[in-house]
């Protein structure tokens, strides 16, 4: 069916009359030319007046004029009811839009609202199907920058759903539609690259962690994006740790903090700061890190960022187990609960510690209570080094308990566990 713009444009051609000859002291051409192809619509005296030039009655136009306006109203509608998060009430409105021809908006940003809403209402598949539908109509369009947004939205889309798998594949495809076009300088290139790489940490995969992180260092250096700069540094250090590369992940933190301490972000900062001493030990270095993590929970900054103190103490806990001094490490898992009781590995590494402390200290029914509540909060993406340091926890619980049967229960639980598993060391109890 022609839409209005279509209509006027052929019957003015049918009357042999120039867009010039038909808006002559009324409108400019230019403003002819956005009626015929869609981009407005004209008022009712207006589109009156032409169609006595055009030599047809307004009613000719009447449906399709009624049509847009009410397209327009729905449109401007759905877009003030995002502005509110009214996302319900404009999900509606926006898929009448969609069904109906018309040219008020560009396909690409309608289907973006729609995405949007369906995020936020958490609708994930449609709201995958509409990102994608952005992506096919702006590489249909060659309009790179508005599918490199796409994808780096259904990243983001998929990393909210913890399917970390399908958010490295859509935040890639945007890092390969980049270097497809190396002229095309977007600010977007940092974060997504940052993404990428952190996701590639997140499972394990650490060289091509490093790789887009350096390629994110470089581009934010060179744009002067010093915040962005600092999260990629603190990544880095991260990854260095993993991989055993201490004194470079020391050197990557420490530039992380100076850049944090410029940007005033001092939740990083101190992250940065627990993180040196985890760095520490890993290294091997226990009684260096606890000198460090000492030092943390007296830090006057660090004292007022509850999250990061917790980390703190829970690190110091670990350290307190690994040499021996169990009252101390039980005593900081305690505090470190205490002072985060939200988030999940934290609440799970320092339950594992203060269970560990609790069997050494001779006290097995409450380490297999502590272990047996930390394993009750256990999330199939969290760490398997520690499930299995709190299955050995219970297992050797039972066995000290007498309970046999319950303790080779564990064991099998245990051996199932190990496969694929590296956890840290913990001594011998």
């Amino acid at each position: 069916m022609a839409s209005l713009g279509q209509k006027l444009r052929a019957l003015r051609k049918e009357r042999r009359m120039t867009q010039q000859e038909l808006c002559a002291g009324l409108v400019t051409s230019s403003m002819i030319s956005q009626i015929e192809s869609d981009r407005v619509a004209p008022s009712p005296q207006l589109l009156e007046e032409l169609a006595r030039r055009l030599g047809v009655q307004p009613s000719y136009f009447a449906d399709d004029f009624t049509q847009h306006t009410d397209l327009a109203q729905a449109y401007r509608r759905a877009r003030s009811l995002l502005e509110t998060q009214r996302y319900d009430a404009a999900l509606p409105l926006l898929l009448e839009v969609i069904r109906h021809p018309h040219h008020l908006v560009r396909d690409e940003v309608l289907y973006g609202d729609l995405a949007e809403c369906y995020e936020a209402l958490e609708r994930w598949d449609e709201a995958c199907d509409a990102y994608e539908q952005v992506v096919r109509i702006s590489l249909e369009k060659d309009d790179v920058p508005s599918a490199v947004h796409a994808y780096y939205s259904l990243g983001h889309l998929f990393r909210k759903q913890n399917r970390l798998a399908m958010a490295r594949m859509y935040w890639q495809r945007a890092v390969e539609l980049l270097s497809r076009h190396p002229g095309l300088e977007m600010p977007l290139e940092v974060k997504v690259r940052t993404h990428l790489g952190r996701t590639h940490y997140l499972l394990g995969e650490y060289p091509a962690a490093l790789t887009h992180l350096e390629a994110a260092a470089r581009l934010a250096e060179v744009r002067g994006l010093s915040l962005d700069l600092a999260t990629i540094r603190h990544t880095m250090g991260n990854v260095l740790m993993e991989t055993g590369r201490h004194e470079e992940a020391r050197q990557a933190l420490e530039h992380a903090m100076e850049l944090y301490a410029r940007t005033r972000n001092q939740r990083g900062y101190n992250q940065c700061l627990v993180n040196l001493g985890v760095n520490l030990r890993l290294a091997g270095d226990i009684p260096g890190a606890r000198a460090h993590f000492d030092r943390c929970v007296e830090d006057h900054e660090l004292q007022r960022d509850s999250i990061r103190l917790a980390n703190a103490y829970s690190e110091r806990a670990l350290c307190r187990l690994l040499s021996g001094d169990y009252t101390g490490a039980e005593e900081d898992a305690r505090m470190a609960l205490g002072l985060d009781r939200y988030t999940k590995s934290l609440q799970l590494s320092a339950r594992a510690t203060c269970a560990a402390a609790c069997l050494a200290l001779g006290r097995p029914q409450e380490a297999r209570q502590v272990a047996e509540q930390a394993l009750a909060g256990w999330a199939p993406d969290a760490d398997t080094a520690q499930k299995v340091q709190l299955l050995n926890v219970i297992r050797r619980a039972y066995a000290a308990l007498g309970d046999t049967v319950r303790a080779r229960e564990t064991a099998l639980q245990l051996a199932g566990q190990l496969k694929g598993a590296f956890p840290h060391p913990f001594p011998a109890l």
